[in-house]
């Protein structure tokens, strides 16, 4: 399967430290209109998905089913930061963005737009390099946008936080086009179209590129997952209190050490799947193996 390229970059840092064991503040979450009005985002179905993932892994986490865990996470002692990071998700989606700190839009960045002196709170006309902002999200960046990065590989979303001045870390997210239209594949959209169509998720059906089993099904489901995930702050997973980008698609993933697997925004992602896959997918229970196949049985 092609290799697919999805990151996280943060403007502000400076977040809050968390009492150990304390719950981690949640984020809550809201989908723009650029992505409840595409025929290939089914916002309200990817979510139901989105939320039996996550069950389904606090529950993996507590009582592993197979080796899924230890093949991403390795260390037993996690399990406790997963389940944290994965209650901060909120259940349901808000209503409007006012009431969200997870904003995410799929408008491949359109939104951002070369920031005013004021808005950058420089010179920024008299920068070479200017200063963009986000004036949904009031996110100023300085870089280039992700749906619009040329990294040789595609890029299925991108997530941007910073802090608003009451200390409260906002972040938006962008749903790129290849991660909600997989050219290689002619898939569209999450995992509920394949469960609605009794799929069974150990066959190949000759649509997808080689590579591991599961790297097939890393639908939009796995990519929003992905993508909360960057947004949320937890000072246990030190030296770096964010989830972040260490290793992409199952064989970067499954060959991480356990402090980098603990980091790593694609190993809660693939937890995520793997554990849906394994217990909520049609037609199983099945097991993913190390190697990416899944199996028929327990």
């Amino acid at each position: 399967m092609t290799f697919f390229f999805r990151a996280i970059l943060f403007v502000t840092s400076l977040f809050p430290a968390l009492i150990e064991g304390q719950a981690l503040k949640p984020r809550t979450v809201w989908f723009d209109e650029s992505c409840r009005n595409n025929p290939n985002v089914e916002v309200d179905k990817l979510w139901g998905i989105i939320q039996q993932m996550k069950a389904d892994a606090q529950d993996n986490a507590r009582v592993p089913v197979g080796k899924l865990y230890e093949h991403i996470f390795k260390d037993s002692n996690n399990a406790a930061f997963i389940s944290a990071t994965l209650n901060a998700i909120s259940n349901d989606l808000v209503a409007t963005k006012d009431e969200a700190n997870t904003l995410i839009f799929c408008d491949e960045d359109a939104r951002f737009k070369v920031a005013t002196d004021e808005e950058a709170k420089c010179k920024n006309s008299q920068r070479t390099k200017k200063l963009i902002i986000d004036r949904v999200s009031d996110i100023v960046y300085d870089g280039h946008t992700l749906c619009s990065k040329t990294v040789g590989r595609a890029t299925m979303g991108g997530t941007y936080c910073n802090n608003k001045l009451n200390d409260e870390k906002r972040c938006s997210i962008t749903l790129c086009k290849d991660g909600i239209f997989f050219k290689s594949t002619q898939r569209r959209g999450g995992l509920y179209r394949f469960q609605e169509g009794n799929t069974d998720f150990s066959i190949d059906d000759g649509a997808a590129e080689s590579g591991p089993l599961i790297d097939n099904w890393n639908l939009l489901d796995t990519v929003i997952l992905h993508e909360i995930t960057h947004t949320i702050h937890n000072e246990d997973a030190q030296p770096f209190p964010m989830w972040i980008d260490i290793g992409y698609e199952w064989n970067g993933v499954k060959d991480l050490y356990a402090a980098q697997a603990k980091q790593n925004a694609d190993s809660m992602a693939y937890f995520g799947l793997g554990s849906w896959i394994q217990k909520s997918a049609s037609q199983g229970p099945y097991r993913v193996l190390k190697s990416g196949s899944i199996k028929k049985g327990q």
